[in-house]
């Protein structure tokens, strides 16, 4: 096995995992808490693979004790992506190509159950709180914790993240709502005249 058929069946087992874990979440029984318990200590063994760094925050020894379900559905998107090793950004071509590894994370969260705003012109954007959770699982979130991901797919169908603070968040969401009056504002003219 080459380190690329390592790095794939690596990738694969995530991905069952993950998908174990959220079909799970909630679930107790001895067996479960073996099973947990057989692939902690295997995750833990370190592989001699290169690009096992590439895999992020995804090994199942690195995840937290309770995460909730949208949690855990966000983190299996994570799952496969590989990153520049110049820039650390997602390497692999799509609609996260370019962009830090947690935005797969919360474009999942944020379509599942994120908060939604919609300007006048039809632009959706989905919101997402950084929490303590997500600060812990992406080291470039550390410093970020209680800010919104904001994310839009452009038409294009790429997905593009931004960080903002509370004052940066009200602002945007001040634009929003100052769009849909002057909309709402200009129709009112049209049909008085």
């Amino acid at each position: 096995m080459n380190s690329i058929e390592a790095v794939n069946t690596v990738c694969d087992l995530a991905t069952k995992w993950m998908q174990v874990r959220r079909a799970l979440v909630g679930e107790h029984s001895p067996e479960l808490a073996e099973a947990v318990k057989m692939v902690r200590a295997m995750a833990s063994i370190d592989v001699a693979c290169p690009s096992k760094a590439e895999l992020g925050p995804a090994h199942a020894h690195e995840l937290p004790e309770k995460m909730s379900a949208d949690e855990a559905v966000g983190l299996t998107a994570t799952v496969g992506y590989r990153r520049n090793p110049d820039t650390g950004m997602i390497a692999n071509p799509g609609k996260f190509e370019g962009e830090p590894i947690y935005v797969p994370y919360f474009w999942e969260i944020g379509q599942e159950s994120g908060d939604q705003i919609t300007f006048p012109d039809g632009e959706v954007f989905c919101i997402v709180p950084v929490t303590q959770l997500a600060g812990s699982m992406f080291p470039d979130l550390a410093n970020e914790v209680g800010k919104h991901a904001v994310l839009s797919e452009s038409d294009d169908g790429f997905v593009s993240c931004d960080l903002m603070d509370a004052e940066e968040f009200a602002t945007f969401q001040r634009d929003c709502s100052d769009e849909w009056a002057e909309q709402a504002e200009g129709g009112a003219r049209q049909m008085e005249g």
